[in-house]
């Protein structure tokens, strides 16, 4: 369906995060991380990728989206196989969106009590 869908998810997860700091600075710069940090990642994978399967992996970019989810692509299989060891490493480095919601919350208990200044707040 779609080449990158880590990528699409991170990045409605980083904007959520952002919005959910009511802070449009901080929603600016990890928007900005963002844009700077995985167009440059996915270039490279693509470049290594091309490099190890040749033009199997060619006619795949050709046939597949980088970033908007293709839905006819989409193919049910019958079993998925998952390997326990990293399957716990991804979901272990996906936890940080999780711990990023009461850190941002003890931010804004600062900003509250007015021990951290505000910069921006988003109406």
């Amino acid at each position: 369906m779609v080449r990158n869908p880590l990528y699409i998810f991170t990045f409605i997860g980083v904007v959520g995060i952002g919005l959910s700091s009511e802070n449009l600075l901080i929603l600016v710069l990890v928007i900005i991380y963002y844009l700077l940090y995985y167009p440059v990642t996915i270039i490279s994978e693509e470049k290594k990728l091309t490099a190890k399967f040749g033009q199997d992996y060619i006619e795949y970019l050709k046939r597949t989206p980088r970033f908007i989810p293709k839905l006819s692509l989409y193919r049910e299989p019958e079993k998925f196989e998952v390997k326990t060891a990293k399957f716990v490493k991804n979901f272990l480095d996906a936890m940080w969106f999780i711990w990023i919601f009461p850190v941002l919350h003890f931010i804004e208990m600062l900003q509250d009590s007015g021990i951290l200044p505000v910069i921006w707040r988003i109406p």
